[in-house]
Order: structure tokens, then sequence, then C-alpha cells
């Protein structure tokens, strides 16, 4: 009527295509966000103690901004009385630990615990008890490790010495 051609099937075409493009990018950006904060054990043990059992308590640190490649990372360092002696909670990539990247990574005098996640604020776990991942906790065998090192120790220094 007005000299404009139905062009219905060409425009829905059109529309269809940029709300794909639209999805296919905003996922590829998905962006969450991270608790961050610190703990290192010292004189006063309770110092800061809130970022490992109640990090939406902490008073230092804060929420941070995350994207992948990254995660929000949850590393703590537990000692051979499975006491925490250090505890970082950040968005970064995460390490690879000998026994992976989400895992505990025994030795003689310490295990350290990895978890990853990639939602907002999922880095949020009581870590005061070793053997916890997630909201999963199990007893992880730490004890028995140590004594088993401790024995294969004693075992050697016997063997060698006679």
């Amino acid at each position: 009527m007005f000299g404009i051609e139905n062009n219905g099937p060409t425009i829905s075409k059109m529309i269809l295509g940029y709300t794909v493009l639209l999805i296919i990018s905003i996922s590829g950006c998905y962006a969450f966000k991270c608790h961050s904060c610190s703990y290192q054990r010292s004189g006063d043990p309770t110092r800061d103690y809130e970022c490992v059992n109640a990090v939406e308590n902490a008073t230092q640190g804060g929420e941070l901004e995350c994207a992948a490649p990254k995660y929000c990372i949850t590393k703590t360092v537990y000692n051979t009385e499975k006491l925490v002696t250090s505890l970082d909670r950040n968005c970064r990539e995460p390490e690879n630990l000998n026994c992976g990247e989400e895992c505990c990574d025994v030795s003689l005098y310490t295990t350290t615990c990895q978890d990853m996640c990639s939602t907002d604020l999922c880095n949020n776990a009581d870590k005061t008890l070793l053997g916890c991942v997630g909201d999963e906790c199990k007893d992880i065998g730490i004890t028995f490790v140590s004594n088993a090192a401790s024995l294969a120790l004693v075992i050697m220094a016997g063997y060698c010495i006679t």
C-alpha cells in the first residue's frame, strides 16, 4: 500500500540471528562473584579467623568479580594437628597440586586443600575441619598417612642401622 514490501520472514531470521549472537556473547563472558579474604596463623590465632569459619562476617577482604578461565578458589593449609595455618579465598586460576586441582595434597608436615567453584559467592564453606570440600566433609585419613609416613621413617632408620 505504501510501497513497502512484506519482509516478515527475512526480518524474523535477522532477529533470530541477533538473538543467537547475543546469547553466545553473554555465555562467553559469564561473570560471578567470589569471596576474597585471607588468614595466616600468628601469635593471635583468632585474628581474621572469620575468613576460615564465617567468611560472611570477615572484616578484611570482600567480594570480587570473577570470570572464566578463573574460579572462586579456597586454598587451605593444615598442620599435623589438623589446625588451619593459612587460608586464601580469591578469584584466580587453580594451582596444580601434586594430587590435581580440587583435592587435598598430604605431605609429612602439612595438608594443602584446594576447592574451586564458579557460582556467586560459592567459596564460603567453613574450613575449620580438615577434609571438607564444598559442603561435603569426610575423613581423608591424615592421621593414618602421617603415622604411616612416620612409621616408614622409623623402619627405614632401623633398617639402615642394622
